[in-house]
């Protein structure tokens, strides 16, 4: 249905593009002109005299754009013929060279020597040159008519002339009645979701309304700026140059080339030498790359919506569909397709291929690359995330969502033991090498909401005595607590990185495989030394009857130790913790961490002195 619906779309489009062209063009120019109506309301004036000076202030500026370019081409029209002499002694120069060059390459693998002279030219005793001359003699003829003349220069500018009228035509109505255009496109596409309807419109807006308020900015400034260079290169009529520059930059790719080639051409027709091409061509890489490198990313930011190859493919359809004009819009076009497939369900697809946001969330990242055994990228994702986040909840939000999938699709059947194995030797291998990062608090002043949009962690408050105080032995010496697996097969992979975190904070702690905590095992594990028993769980799909008998083996095994279960599924942590027993049931890894420094600090006991 889809695909059936995009087919049709597209060829509606190319169909009906000269009735669609005005009516775009229309509504980009109503964007533009909103911000001016809107500041005049506040002074207020009427909407309709608003309007009215809006429309009349962006036709002075078409017509002063296009009396400038006019009055600098009248201006240099007289030079042409010396212009022209200049231009045929530069191409006969290279022309000579490169036959030059070829005759020499010629003789040297024992050819012909070409001649320079080989063109075609039209030989008088040609019998096809009275046909030439009698063609070029009535066609003199008509050159005189006054009718054919006026026809000439009016035909080509009817239908220009004629489009224009209507794009301001339809943008005056546009702008006039602009609040019941918007409740009639909610009332069409979105009665039933008016949220989302009226988000995804002012998100479009918001979004090109930036995009056009920064990209003019930028052209008339680059604009400007390549003038001033021309007027000091010497080349004529550097105002000329520097209008068409900042208008064909708003023309994607090709553009910043043909506003270099226009006065670079010039260039070769004024001057001598080739100087002045040369220092054309320097002027022009030097503020394009600033331009395109440095000023654009750091206006446009993230603001545009689009990634960069959407850019490339909207530019290459737009133009296919809507020829030039289609390659100038594809940019505002696309972004209003990048927003209807944020909010529309159906149309998810085009945000997803077009849009900047990311495909993968961080932990559908995780788990990608450990499925594919790619830890070095999984440690390169993490070490940038690590930057803003601290390891623990790193692991928290992103390593234990990421195994939450996997446990997903194990529990499905798609995932085989091998793989199963080797997603825990990579989760394994990766907390190895992270073992150098330091899991504390950003520092203070810095948000207390992470990136991920997780609170972080203050630390555990420690009884403070006047007199010496001391922990519990057990607490200094061996390993205190004892990390054990639940019986999932990626429950491992959460009790390495529990581990991990507590030896951070100076809490001994090793991983017990859910094997030696079974009936047959759990006799053989060593009790000497444990103060807490921590259980970890990724899922508990319906039923926790293993986790209670579980729980009842270490209780018997180790009567006076605290339990505490790590479940990760919020919504049932609370039903776990009544049915299985446990002395405390935290939902991530940070929240036992704590549970296990407040057992440390509460072990706290103070010496007096001698």
């Amino acid at each position: 249905m889809t695909l059936a619906t995009s087919v049709t779309a597209v060829a509606a489009l190319s169909l009906a593009r000269d009735a669609l062209l005005p009516i775009t063009l229309a509504l980009i120019l109503s964007f533009l002109l909103a911000p001016v109506v809107e500041f005049l309301r506040r002074l207020r004036v009427p909407r309709i005299l608003a309007v009215a000076l809006a429309v009349t202030f962006s036709l002075g500026v078409i017509l002063s754009v296009g009396g400038i370019i006019g009055v600098q081409i009248a201006g240099m029209s007289a030079d042409i013929p010396r212009y022209a002499t200049t231009v045929e002694r530069k191409v006969e120069a290279v022309r000579s060279l490169a036959f030059d060059k070829i005759a020499g390459l010629a003789h040297l693998f024992g050819r012909s020597t070409l001649k320079a002279d080989g063109f075609s030219h039209v030989n008088p005793g040609d019998p096809q040159a009275p046909k030439a001359a009698s063609a070029m003699t009535a066609g003199s003829d008509d050159a005189t008519d006054p009718f054919v003349i006026a026809r000439r220069i009016l035909q080509p500018t009817l239908n220009p002339v004629a489009v224009t009228l209507v794009v301001f035509i339809i943008s005056i109505f546009m702008l006039v009645q602009r609040e019941d255009l918007r409740d009639r496109i909610v009332r069409l596409f979105g009665a039933a979701d008016l949220r989302n309807t009226t988000v995804a419109m002012n998100e479009a807006g918001r979004l090109l309304g930036r995009y056009f308020l920064a990209q003019f900015a930028i052209n008339a400034s680059y604009g400007g700026v390549i003038a001033i260079g021309l007027f000091f290169v010497g080349l004529p009529s550097p105002a000329l140059w520097g209008v068409l520059a900042a208008l064909l930059r708003f023309v994607p790719y090709i553009g910043p080339v043909m506003g270099f080639a226009l006065p670079a051409t010039v260039a070769m027709a004024v001057a001598p030498d080739w100087t002045m091409t040369l220092w054309i061509a320097g002027l022009f890489a030097a503020i394009e790359g600033v331009t395109g490198q440095v000023i654009e990313p750091m206006v446009y930011g993230r603001s545009s919506g689009l990634s960069p190859t959407a850019v490339v493919v909207a530019a290459i359809f737009w133009t296919w569909i809507w020829g030039p004009v289609g390659l100038i819009l594809s940019t505002p076009l696309t972004l209003c397709v990048v927003v209807i497939g944020r909010y529309v369900e159906r149309f998810e697809f085009l945000e997803i291929l077009l849009g900047d946001r990311a495909a993968l969330t961080t932990s559908q990242n995780f788990y990608q690359r450990i499925l594919c055994d790619h830890v070095d990228e999984a440690q390169e994702q993490a070490e940038v995330l690590l930057e803003e986040l601290s390891l623990g909840i790193y692991y928290d939000e992103v390593a234990l969502n990421g195994l939450r999938l996997a446990a997903h699709d194990v529990e499905l059947g798609v995932i085989a033991q091998p793989q199963i194995d080797r997603i825990i030797d990579n989760v394994r291998a990766l907390v190895l090498e992270l073992a150098d990062h330091v899991d504390a608090n950003p520092a203070p002043g810095s948000q207390s909401v992470g990136p991920l949009g997780v609170s972080q962690f203050d630390e555990v408050f420690i009884p403070e005595f006047s007199l010496t105080a001391t922990f519990d032995p057990r607490w200094d010496h061996g390993v205190p607590i004892m990390c054990v697996s639940g019986n999932a097969p990626l429950d491992e992979a959460a009790t390495i990185m529990l581990a991990q975190l507590l030896n951070k904070r100076g809490i001994g702690a090793e991983v017990v495989p859910y094997e030696n905590a079974s009936r047959q095992g759990v006799d053989a594990l060593m009790r000497d030394g444990v103060t807490a028993i921590c259980v970890t769980c990724l899922e508990i799909a319906g039923n926790s009857t293993h986790l209670k008998y579980l729980i009842r083996r270490l209780r018997k095994r180790f009567p006076t130790v605290s339990i505490l279960v790590g479940l990760w599924p919020v919504e049932t942590a609370g039903r776990v913790e009544s049915v299985a027993g446990a002395d405390h049931c935290a939902t991530s890894l940070m929240e036992i961490v704590q549970a296990c420094l407040a057992l440390r600090a509460l072990s706290m006991k103070p010496v007096l002195p001698p």
